[in-house]
């Protein structure tokens, strides 16, 4: 059996392809008079990253260097390849994997509608709003487990309490029958004067 790919290297994989594609695609011919916009300058200025440690994440041959998950989901987003995120479920099963999943697809219809009607199509979604998504949803689960938890081993308490007192009133019934016994020896047996 293979070893299981890392998390890190999953989101660097998608991010190296994603970016390639975006820096790679031709000019329009009607907007070749125009700078570039598909650059990597243009990838870090909108996302914040140092030009450098993009570069470093871009680069599929720098060992160590790999975007954090809330980084990766801005670097697609900026180059509107959200949707390439989609791959990671299909290649680990982490719990933001099951997150994005159930659940990015209708996060990046629904933010793309609204951006849209407001004309602000490189501002939403914001990474950091789906990672505090997954986050609580990863809070609710724990909750949840906690509480199963907690269920269970009172569960196992209340039922070794009730083990523990069908055997105590059992020792009394014992211990009541043989005084029972020892009384009706006590009565047969003829004392000697």
């Amino acid at each position: 059996m293979a070893p299981k790919e890392s998390v890190d290297q999953i989101l660097k994989d998608i991010v190296v392809k994603a970016a390639k594609e975006y820096l790679d695609a031709p000019i329009p011919e009607d907007k070749k008079h125009l700078p570039k916009m598909n650059t990597q300058k243009n990838i870090a200025d909108k996302t914040g990253i140092n030009q450098t440690t993009l570069g470093r994440y871009l680069n599929p041959n720098e060992v160590g260097s790999t975007p954090s998950l809330v980084e990766a989901m801005e670097i697609l987003r900026v180059m509107d390849k959200r949707s390439a995120l989609l791959e990671f479920p299909k290649r680990s099963s982490c719990h933001a994997a099951k997150f994005i999943k159930d659940h990015y697809a209708d996060y990046i219809s629904s933010h793309q509608i609204e951006a849209e009607a407001l004309d602000v199509n490189e501002e939403a979604p914001l990474a950091s709003d789906v990672l505090k998504i997954i986050n609580e949803h990863q809070d609710r689960f724990d909750k949840k487990l906690l509480r199963v938890s907690i269920v269970l081993i009172a569960a196992v308490t209340i039922t070794s309490l009730y083990n523990d007192y069908k055997t105590l009133k059992r020792m009394d019934e014992l211990r009541s029958s043989i005084n029972m016994l020892i009384n009706e020896i006590e009565k047969e047996t003829p004392r000697n004067p």
